[in-house]
């Protein structure tokens, strides 16, 4: 099959509400794994430095007329944000749900998506912490092109007409989401420690480059429409390949027979219920 994703376009209208969705791996002065492993002391700081890299892409939301604005975090337990510490009037997801849609529960209605935070593909050892949500995927092919967990997600928000219009990340996944969603603005984050004051450079940065993807007008970005596709995902011994309807399905599936396989889908909603009590009691009790 040919990579050939379709590409929904209305005409062009100013866009008034937007969802950021958000990981940790490409955050500004985020550079160790360690850092990413929730609860450890070196999270404990990175938390902060990914509700900054947030707040900077909010600002730029509100200087560009956004009145509705939406967090979603997705990182781990999706309690990683420091709430508290999130700009005002914008509201902030977290935690996981398995229904509607799995990790992000029902569906905001907004017109755009900001992606701040995100990691290469698991098959880019060049790139920082390089994944799709569990080690057990090894890589993941859309009608032939490896994709990393950006496009995923763009095309399951496609689904529900909402365009990524931003993203920030490190190199190596800009490099290869761009091959798919060429309309994306996109600012780098380096994988190395900076100093505050090139952090602080990097947030005027994406809060400039955010209000300017709003400005320049909704028919410059688009959602992302896999349509009916050939997947192929390999997975230690072994590779598959499967025909499927959409992104959505096929993002299901990946999390319900690989990521948590060990629970049956039927029990993924009280499972996931249980898990967001105890993220959210231990996020409590959270000394940074």
């Amino acid at each position: 099959m040919n990579w050939n994703p379709e590409v929904e376009k209305d005409a062009e209208k100013s866009a008034e509400s937007a969802l950021i969705l958000v990981d940790i791996e490409g955050s500004s002065g985020v550079y160790e794994k360690e850092q990413c492993k929730t609860h450890s002391e070196k999270w404990k700081k990175a938390r902060h430095l990914l509700t900054a890299d947030v707040n900077a892409a909010i600002r730029g939301l509100k200087a560009a007329g956004i009145v509705k604005i939406i967090v979603k975090d997705m990182h781990a337990s999706g309690f990683n944000l420091v709430r508290e510490n999130i700009e005002n009037n914008v509201r902030c997801l977290q935690g996981h749900f398995w229904k509607p849609v799995p990790l992000i529960g029902k569906m905001p209605q907004v017109d755009v998506a900001i992606m701040i935070g995100w990691h290469a593909g698991p098959d880019q050892a060049d790139g920082f912490s390089p994944h799709i949500f569990h080690r057990v995927v090894r890589c993941l092919e859309i009608n032939g092109r490896p994709i990393t967990e950006v496009e995923l997600f763009a095309s399951v928000l496609g689904e529900f007409n909402i365009p990524a219009a931003v993203l920030t990340a490190d190199y190596v996944t800009i490099n290869r989401v761009i091959k798919t969603m060429p309309w994306l603005l996109f600012h780098e984050i380096p994988k190395q420690q900076i100093s505050d004051e090139k952090i602080a450079i990097i947030h005027d940065k994406i809060e400039a480059k955010v209000a300017k993807s709003i400005k320049r007008g909704s028919d410059s970005y688009k959602p992302l429409i896999f349509g009916p596709h050939q997947v192929k995902m390999k997975i230690p011994g072994k590779t598959l390949i499967w025909e499927s309807r959409s992104g959505l399905d096929t993002y299901r599936k990946i999390l319900a027979e690989f990521v948590f396989k060990p629970c049956p889908e039927l029990f993924l909603p009280l499972g996931l219920a249980f898990y967001r009590v105890w993220s959210k009691m231990k996020i409590m009790n959270c000394k940074d």
